[in-house]
């Protein structure tokens, strides 16, 4: 796919791997949408990424454990004007102790970020992707494929997660259309 002038929503850009998400696109001449909790480590990378890619960079601080965060900024992304052809759900939360031995809010919070706001933005930015014949890209880590002895939760969640994605790819398929 040629990214130039295509603009791509990258969660979780202030690290890891959407933070490289994003070097990438830009590099590859894609405006960049980028999306996590840390407004100052996203100022960062967007003025880096002005400086050497020369691209569009907006940066849009959300908490996605929370649903008024997300809905938020959807309503920001369409308020700009900025239609996203590329949208990379790279946010996403881990919990490394025992189901029982966590409280009832991390574990929702988890669901919140990984399953819920990825259903969320899927849907919000859907038309658009489509419209440019562009793509979702779903993050999750294989390292739950294995059986891992007291992660269950997380593996139904990463299941869930990935049989959305798979749910939303073939009701999107439109004739001429490579998904």
């Amino acid at each position: 796919m040629n990214y130039r002038n295509v603009t791509a929503l990258i969660t979780g850009a202030s690290g890891g791997l959407g933070e490289e998400f994003a070097r990438q696109l830009a590099t590859q001449g894609a405006n960049v949408v980028l999306v996590a909790r840390s407004k100052d480590a996203l100022e960062r990378l967007a003025s880096e990424l002005r400086q050497q890619a020369g691209v569009q960079v907006t940066v849009l601080p959300a908490d996605l454990a929370s649903s008024d965060s997300v809905t938020r900024l959807i309503a920001e992304v369409k308020n700009r004007g900025l239609a996203i052809g590329l949208l990379v759900n790279n946010a996403g939360l881990g919990i490394f102790e025992p189901f029982v031995d966590t409280s009832l809010a991390t574990q929702l919070n988890q669901v919140d970020v990984n399953v819920r706001a990825v259903v969320a933005l899927t849907h919000a930015f859907a038309p658009d992707v489509i419209a440019c014949r562009g793509g979702v890209i779903n993050v999750a880590s294989t390292a739950l494929s294995n059986r891992s002895p007291g992660r269950p939760s997380m593996r139904r969640r990463r299941r869930l997660c990935c049989s959305s994605a798979r749910l939303c790819r073939s009701s999107c398929r439109r004739p001429g259309h490579a998904y």
